[in-house]
């Protein structure tokens, strides 16, 4: 059987069909695995806040937990230079702007953020002392004169404009479709190319069966002339 250039172009066209169905056939087991993932577990993520986890710190302070859980595996505290750690503060959600105060976390909505707080070295919170009983005066002693004490400085607050700033995450969702709009265009690509050029091989081949028979009719004129 002669394959011709229109039959040639119905075989190319069914490829890319069937590489199109096996590319969404690839992708939707992403897209359902991820979507199972995400029903499946919360998420909570501590933000540093322009700090830094310890190298001990091997999940960027991201947690998941089961739905309704309870977290208890808080990171370890972030450092940052010239300030001290005062804790985590609610960033989204109901709590948003609320601190953190207890050890564990119940897990109540799909994603948690936090943000670390910063305050600079003797602004933290600390007990007050008694203050030291006055000794009473002794007659005929002269009393000291105290010496002069300078001011302590004022202290200067962590900026909070940056607080709660999230680290940007891509779901897997979105890479899943990310990959299929990739290949789909791919394909597309790859179907216009050849498409053009098996439309190019049908004019050539037409031009080839027109140029043919116009040189069989030219003979057969030629031998009918020969013959009067």
């Amino acid at each position: 059987m002669r394959t011709t250039p229109k039959i040639k172009l119905y075989m190319i066209q069914g490829a890319l069909l069937v590489l199109a169905l096996a590319a969404v056939a690839l992708a939707r087991p992403i897209t359902v695995m991820a979507e199972a993932n995400q029903f499946d577990r919360y998420m909570v993520d501590f933000n540093p806040n322009y700090g830094e986890f310890p190298e001990s710190e091997t999940l960027d302070g991201t947690r998941f937990v089961s739905v309704g859980g309870t977290l208890t595996d808080f990171p370890p505290n972030p450092t940052r230079d010239g300030y001290v750690f005062d804790g985590w503060q609610f960033v989204s959600g109901a709590r948003s702007g609320q601190r953190l105060e207890e050890s564990s976390l119940v897990v109540d909505e799909s994603v948690m953020l936090l943000a670390a707080l910063w305050v600079t070295y003797g602004e933290q919170t600390t007990s007050t002392p008694p203050p030291a009983a006055t000794p009473s005066p002794t007659p005929g002693a002269a009393s000291p004169t105290p010496a002069p004490t300078s001011p302590s400085p004022t202290p200067t607050p962590a900026s909070s404009s940056d607080a709660g700033r999230p680290n940007p995450t891509t779901s897997p969702i979105a890479i899943s479709f990310m990959i299929f709009g990739a290949v789909m265009t791919l394909g597309l690509a790859a179907f216009g190319i050849i498409k053009l050029v098996a439309r190019h091989s049908v004019a050539n081949g037409k031009y080839r069966t027109d140029t043919a028979r116009y040189m069989r009719e030219a003979r057969l004129d030629d031998l009918l002339k020969e013959d009067e």
